[in-house]
């Protein structure tokens, strides 16, 4: 994975709830791509832009690198990942909120980046995610930070 290619990239922090979804039970069965919910920020995100996958709760961090490989639209949710919802409710917004397909480049789920070493680290520690709010999906990324990220996992 390369720190740059197309210079007018976004980076962003996708991220999600396992009290609400099962991606760790997604990505056991080797998924390399899937659909996420974007509440905010779809008129920025594009094509080939940068997705770092935040989980949310006691072992909080990031997990995988990818990318978008959609424009934000409205979709139904992939049927293969609504098994992984713990309620239709969070399935539904995916019929009223536009979403995009991210492909996986690099996943690391035995060694993430904890949200302990971000707020420790003098880059990291001013990712959104750590004072904005924090049920959001997606959070912007500084190109600078998403350099540091891929610091730590290359």
């Amino acid at each position: 994975m390369e720190n740059t290619s197309n210079p007018f990239h976004s980076y962003w922090i996708f991220q999600f709830n396992p009290e609400v979804y099962d991606w760790f039970g997604w990505m056991k069965e080797n998924r390399a791509s899937e659909q996420w919910l974007v509440t905010r920020f779809a008129k920025l995100i594009s094509v080939e832009d940068k997705v770092a996958i935040w989980a949310s709760g006691k072992d909080s961090g990031i997990y995988a690198l990818g990318e978008t490989v959609t424009y934000p639209l409205k979709n139904p949710l992939n049927p293969e990942q609504v098994k992984y919802y713990k309620s239709s409710r969070n399935v539904d917004k995916f019929i009223v909120k536009p979403s995009v397909s991210v492909k996986y480049l690099k996943t690391f789920l035995d060694n993430p980046i904890s949200k302990n070493r971000c707020k420790e680290d003098c880059v990291l520690s001013s990712l959104g995610i750590l004072s904005d709010f924090t049920n959001a999906t997606n959070f912007k990324v500084s190109k600078s930070q998403w350099n540091k990220i891929l610091e730590f996992v290359l």
